[in-house]
């Protein structure tokens, strides 16, 4: 989020966004049984394969499969400076039954970066300065999963950044709108709508929002 140094000669540099996530989950066949692909971190958790894209790959299927559970999360933004607001949200997306292709069943997998908090420079106005945007995550299984809105700063560039989820609002403006729907239920495993899970972001009461 965005961050203050302590004094008026100096102002820290706003928080860098958390980086996106994609998995990718199947079940193994009782006929067939086994890893059918290959990329990411791969575990087996009950009856289910999971391979789990921390950076950018290649899901490659090797063997029988057809359908798979996906979670798919843009990078978050980064924090703004001064009276500023904090970085949004990637999108979230999640499917459960979700169509691949077995030939010829190879998807790059682009894992989204969080976009880079705003930093201090040499002149008097520096610090004044968004947040970066996350970037979005993308499988080529489903649509791409927007990256958060950069928090804003202080005035006149207080007007927060749009995003998966907004960025926060900085010095006394409203917060960014995200691209995806609010009212998560909460639980795992909730299916998204087809823009995916998200919030506007924080207005600054006064001076910064969230």
């Amino acid at each position: 989020g965005g961050t203050r140094g302590p004094s008026a000669a100096y102002f820290g540099p706003g928080g860098r966004g958390g980086s996106g996530i994609c998995v990718i989950r199947y079940k193994i066949a009782d006929v067939t049984p086994g890893i059918k692909a290959t990329g990411g971190n791969v575990s087996k958790v009950g009856s289910k394969i999971l391979h789990t894209f921390t950076n950018s790959g290649t899901f490659a299927i090797t063997g029988s499969l057809s359908t798979v559970e996906i979670l798919q999360v843009g990078g978050g933004g980064g924090g703004g400076q001064v009276n500023a607001g904090g970085g949004g949200a990637g999108v979230v997306k999640y499917v459960s039954s979700q169509p691949v292709n077995p030939n010829p069943g190879s998807y790059n997998i682009v894992v989204g970066a969080g976009g880079a908090g705003s930093s201090p420079g040499p002149d008097s106005n520096s610090y004044i300065q968004y947040g970066k945007d996350g970037v979005d995550s993308t499988s080529g299984i489903i649509p791409a999963s927007s990256g958060g809105g950069g928090g804003a700063a202080n005035a006149p560039y207080n007007a927060a950044r749009p995003g998966g989820s907004g960025g926060g609002g900085g010095d006394g403006a409203s917060g960014g709108t995200g691209s995806g729907d609010s009212g998560h239920p909460g639980a795992a495993d909730q299916a998204s709508p087809g823009n995916g899970w998200g919030n506007d972001g924080g207005s600054a009461t006064p001076t910064a929002g969230g």
